[in-house]
């Protein structure tokens, strides 16, 4: 199965060197080519290594944004249910 992290605003990015086996929601930031999911919630974190170049697109896509909300999908969900998610949580 795929891994993928959709973000918000629609966007997608494999994550093939992700290693989580369940789907993770939080508030987006990378540094140092380093993905980390934050749930403000609960405070619990996700850290996974990113290719240069979807750290480069994912980090010109947050410098716009304060918060950006994100998912990694790890199931076979059609994209528009985690789209929902991401769209109606209230954090």
């Amino acid at each position: 199965m795929k891994k993928y992290l959709i973000l918000e605003n629609g966007s997608q990015f494999a994550m093939d060197t992700c290693q989580s086996e369940s789907n993770i929601m939080g508030i987006v930031s990378i540094e140092h080519h380093m993905l980390r999911i934050k749930d403000p919630i609960s405070g619990k974190a996700f850290s996974t290594t990113l290719e240069t170049a979807i750290s480069n697109q994912l980090s010109s896509l947050l410098k716009s944004h304060e918060t950006v909300l994100g998912k990694i999908v790890v199931d076979a969900l059609p994209i528009d249910y985690h789209l929902y998610d991401l769209k109606t949580v209230i954090m």
